[in-house]
């Protein structure tokens, strides 16, 4: 189960995690996001002490989306340590 992040933890659960984390950035109404979230799911789980899975709810935290720059969903983001955002993607449901 991705873990939910948000502007006060963000500090902590990104730029401090020692690993590539992936960020799942979603809103609760879209139909795309609710289609790709079981992909991202089984990912993590095969991807489990390797890189670390989060997301962030739009609805809760848009100043949060538009700070990482967001502006479509579901996009997901990636970082490395003491690097920063070093990729994204707007996905679709479908392949």
């Amino acid at each position: 189960m991705l873990v939910e992040t948000d502007k006060h933890n963000w500090c902590e659960d990104v730029e401090g995690c020692g690993q590539l984390t992936v960020v799942f950035f979603y809103a609760p109404w879209c139909r795309n996001c609710k289609a790709v979230r079981p992909r991202l799911e089984r990912l993590e789980r095969e991807y489990a002490g390797r890189a670390t899975f989060l997301q962030c709810n739009f609805k809760a935290e848009p100043a949060l989306c538009y700070e990482q720059r967001v502006f479509s969903f579901p996009t997901v983001h990636f970082y490395l340590p003491r690097i920063g955002r070093v990729s994204r993607a707007v996905l679709t449901g479908k392949d």
